[in-house]
């Protein structure tokens, strides 16, 4: 039996000997360490400034590395380290497939299983799944160790919720505190980074129109708004904060993003002065990093 083989079974086999708490604690887990690869990946398809993303990174980071410093040996805890730091100069192919992985696994364990099993991959994709799975099966076997009352692991726990923040899918509809930049890059990543950034350009060119639209109302606007997006093909996207008091539609029109509100016959066209109308990015800062041969672990 190949090594990849025996490493899918066997993280699969961890997962299913956790009881109720265990598996709470590894979900917890695996969705921060699934945000974390976000925000790297999200830096990677806008232009975002230091609040935007960077600190939340940092701080997801540290939890992780001390999640991992309190449950595990002092050697798989250094490479632990070791694999988050290179994550943040993975190139975006590999993330992106990385992200795949975290999130099948993360879904129906039996199904999540046979469709890693059957997979067909090229070599450098099963090191990088293979790298996931160690890591993270040596951190449920951790959690499976430790005491039922670690007050301090739960603590660890309920830090990382936080700091990841409010983010839930519910089908179509993403809900969130406040729109803003950071979440409809996050947008970007879960619907256009999954499948290749070439197959839904217009998509990408709508979430950009998005992003640059923020700028048109004042912060605290956004904190009760909705964004109904429907791209080429009539799918909907939806991203919407507290009482969604203003509701807006992004559209192609005329082969262009275009953006109004709803119950009105005011459609904003343009943006207010001072503002640079763009519906493709313009700045790329991932471009310095792409070229980097670095290995995910």
């Amino acid at each position: 039996m190949e090594n990849f083989d025996l490493t899918v079974m066997n993280f699969f086999r961890t997962m299913e000997a956790c009881n109720a708490e265990q598996r709470s604690l590894t979900s917890d887990f695996l969705e921060s360490f699934s945000t974390y690869v976000e925000e790297i990946l999200m830096a990677l398809h806008i232009s975002v400034g230091p609040t935007d993303t960077i600190n939340i990174k940092q701080l997801l980071f540290q939890d992780l590395v001390e999640l991992s410093c309190h449950i595990q040996q002092p050697q798989q805890h250094e490479k632990v380290i070791l694999y988050l730091t290179r994550l943040q100069e993975a190139k975006k192919e590999r993330l992106s497939s990385l992200h795949r992985t975290i999130t099948t696994c993360r879904g129906n364990l039996q199904v999540a299983e046979q469709e890693l099993l059957r997979k067909k991959m090229k070599e450098q994709e099963k090191k990088d799944i293979m790298d996931f799975l160690t890591m993270t099966t040596n951190i449920i076997q951790g959690i499976i160790a430790s005491n039922p009352n670690d007050r301090h692991l739960k603590s660890l726990v309920e830090r990382m919720k936080e700091h990841r923040g409010t983010f839930s899918f519910q089908d179509e509809l993403l809900d969130v505190e406040e729109i803003n930049k950071r979440n409809l890059g996050k947008m970007i990543v879960r619907y256009i980074g999954h499948e290749g950034v070439d197959e839904k350009p217009d998509l990408r060119r709508l979430l950009q129109a998005c992003i640059d639209f923020l700028q048109t109302e004042a912060a605290g606007f956004w904190k009760n708004a909705s964004i109904t997006i429907y791209d080429e093909d009539d799918n909907m996207y939806k991203i919407a904060s507290g009482t969604r008091k203003h509701q807006f539609i992004c559209r192609m029109k005329n082969g262009e993003p275009f953006i109004k509100e709803k119950k009105s016959v005011s459609e904003h066209k343009k943006p207010k002065p001072n503002h640079k109308t763009s519906t493709e990015t313009t700045h790329h800062p991932s471009q310095k990093g792409q070229d980097h041969s670095c290995s995910v672990c």
